[in-house]
């Protein structure tokens, strides 16, 4: 249909009065037209719309039915497992999100179900810590009372993040379950930690002289140390046993400063004992526990009678009453605890009045004197074998000093001439 004033579009002419009114109803016309075409093509494209989502949601569901299809489903578990574990990199990673063993626990039901109870994906533990704050020297006081807030809020910010990093290794640690744990440490200056206990797997020499521990009073190995020579008892846990070389390592690294130690003995003879010892210079609190691995199994180093109070006794010369304090093992020495069940053999009754008859000399509770040893105060002992010896009443026959002194023995045996508890207060101890 031809456009009414078709004439005068383009031009310049003015339309009359009549013509302004034609011109008016054809724009009314026109725009009815196109909202009437708006409203149809806004239809078609809701009928699209809807078109579109159902072809989506058919492509959806092919999709899902396919996967029930694909491979991986049909993969075992135990190799399912094994591929997780090669997911894991060589390469020492921090425990983020991005960590393989976190993404692959978040794929799927299964997966998660299955990472979870697969502990070599958490053993790999890597502990990357921030740097300790370090304060710098104002210039006035001013600036000191400036750099002593920012100071307090910035080891506030690094304890925060350091119990953030222990809590989530905590969870890696639940979620390695037995099996042995790797653990790196990135930055290793801990100021305020004052107390350490390893269990079973003991880290190795380059882990220890990595540490900055310089509050740290109190070490507790756990591990049956072993020379390495011989190998566990049959049907026994091998992770169990500790390498006498890792632990002298960590002795010597920390031993200046340990005040309390324990360490449990397996595979290692009086020298070997003695070698530890002479790294403690200043500990004041002594447990050892004698093992081998089971009580039911016999000690894989024959002790010589009285091995452990050779170590522990200090020497005295023949026709001399003094002390050779070169030969004495930990001088500062005032609390022995000892569990001789898993090698009878390395101290027996004699050996242990022996031990307290030397570290009970006249004199030698003189801690100020460089090299003069302490008294023992307290020795708590669990014997492998039955009591064939009062301790206390051969100590009073040798004049003993006993003042201040406690002693509590038990034995392994029912069967005792009579309980030793010396001490005015009950004392309960156990591994």
């Amino acid at each position: 249909m031809e456009a009414p004033f078709k004439l005068h579009l383009g031009q310049n002419t003015c339309p009359t009065d009549d013509e302004m009114l034609d011109i008016r109803a054809a724009i009314k016309a026109n725009s009815r037209s196109a909202q009437a075409i708006d409203e149809e093509i806004a239809h078609i494209l809701d009928s699209v719309s809807n078109l579109i989502k159902k072809r989506d949601a058919h492509i959806d569901a092919a999709k899902s039915y396919s996967n029930l299809l694909q491979p991986i489903r049909r993969i075992p578990d135990d190799i399912l497992s094994l591929i997780f574990q090669a997911c894991i990199p060589q390469d020492r990673l921090t425990m983020t999100r991005t960590h393989p063993a976190v993404l692959i626990s978040h794929v799927c039901r299964r997966w998660r179900q299955l990472s979870l109870s697969t502990p070599q994906l958490w053993s790999g533990i890597h502990l990357l810590l921030p740097e300790y704050p370090v304060r710098r020297q104002p210039r006035d006081l001013r600036a000191d009372f400036v750099s002593l807030k920012a100071m307090d809020k910035a080891i506030a910010c690094w304890d925060a993040r350091v119990d953030q990093i222990f809590a989530i290794a905590k969870i890696w640690v639940t979620r390695s379950m037995e099996y042995p744990i790797d653990v790196t440490l990135t930055t290793s200056f801990l100021p305020h930690l004052e107390s350490l206990s390893i269990r079973k797997i003991i880290p190795t020499e380059e882990f220890v002289h990595s540490l900055s521990l310089p509050s740290l009073h109190t070490l507790r190995l756990t591990a049956l140390i072993t020379t390495g020579s011989q190998s566990p008892v049959p049907g026994t846990f091998h992770g169990m046993a500790a390498n006498v070389s890792s632990v002298v390592a960590w002795l010597r690294n920390l031993g200046h400063q340990l005040r309390t130690v324990q360490l449990g003995i397996h595979n290692l003879d009086a020298e070997g004992v003695r070698g530890l010892l002479q790294c403690l210079p200043s500990v004041s609190e002594l447990v050892l526990r004698f093992d081998a691995i089971n009580y039911g199994a016999m000690p894989m180093v024959d002790w010589e009678d009285s091995g452990l109070a050779r170590v522990l006794s200090p020497t005295v010369h023949d026709g001399n009453t003094e002390l050779d304090l070169q030969s004495v093992m930990c001088p500062r020495l005032r609390v022995l605890r000892c569990d001789m069940r898993g090698q009878p053999g390395s101290m027996a009754e004699e050996s242990a009045v022996d031990i307290i008859a030397r570290r009970r000399e006249p004199g030698s509770a003189d801690t100020t004197t460089p090299g003069v040893v302490d008294q023992l105060e307290t020795l708590t002992v669990t014997f492998g074998v039955p009591q064939t010896l009062d301790i206390l009443e051969e100590l009073r026959r040798r004049r003993v000093d006993l003042a201040g002194f406690r002693l509590d023995a038990s034995y392994g045996s029912t069967v005792a001439l009579r309980p030793h508890q010396f001490n005015d207060e009950a004392y309960l101890f156990g591994f």
